[in-house]
């Protein structure tokens, strides 16, 4: 089951590289003075430290605090760590569409994603029945790099699936209780 999941998220991945043009040539026809206000509040003050914070507090509510929120500091560095590094080598410049919030580097792959879905397998774990509210709420985040033209689809869905296993190969160490 699992080898099947990550096969769909690599034709996903190649599919988005497919759409990207199309994509950034449809966002600017969407575009309101509401959707600007709210996606660019969303894209701007919504951190990769945010994002930690926030799971660090959800997770301090569940039954194996410490242990849990190590497990998500840990793999969010990481990720965000091979994603910085990443960026750097592969160099993709970012949407050349009007821009609502001004970022100076590169795109490829998504640190917000890769860090939010490093995040979730944790979250997942630890609050099965909100599966669904995580994923909406990263769903909601990806938008709204897309949205304000931070990031490609490709670029949002290279950093989900880089930060989606890294989350899941930290899980398969905690399960195994090798750190």
């Amino acid at each position: 089951m699992k080898k099947t999941l990550y096969l769909i998220w690599i034709i996903v991945l190649g599919i988005s590289f497919l759409l990207d043009k199309i994509i950034v040539s449809v966002v600017p026809l969407i575009r309101s003075i509401v959707f600007d206000s709210v996606f660019v509040w969303i894209a701007d003050n919504i951190s990769q430290l945010a994002i930690v914070l926030f799971a660090t507090v959800i997770l301090s509510l569940g039954r194996k605090k410490i242990r849990d929120v190590l497990s998500v500091w840990i793999s969010s560095l990481v990720s965000g760590t091979i994603t910085y590094f990443l960026k750097m080598w592969i160099a993709r410049p970012r949407p050349e569409i009007s821009i609502l919030i001004d970022k100076t580097n590169y795109a490829f792959p998504s640190g917000h994603m890769a860090v939010l879905f490093a995040c979730l397998p944790v979250l997942e774990k630890e609050f099965p029945r909100l599966k669904i509210y995580f994923w909406l709420f990263a769903a909601v985040i990806a938008f709204a790099r897309l949205y304000t033209g931070v990031h490609y689809l490709s670029d949002l869905v290279a950093g989900a699936l880089l930060g989606y296993v890294i989350g899941r190969i930290y899980i398969w160490f905690y399960n195994k209780k090798l750190y």
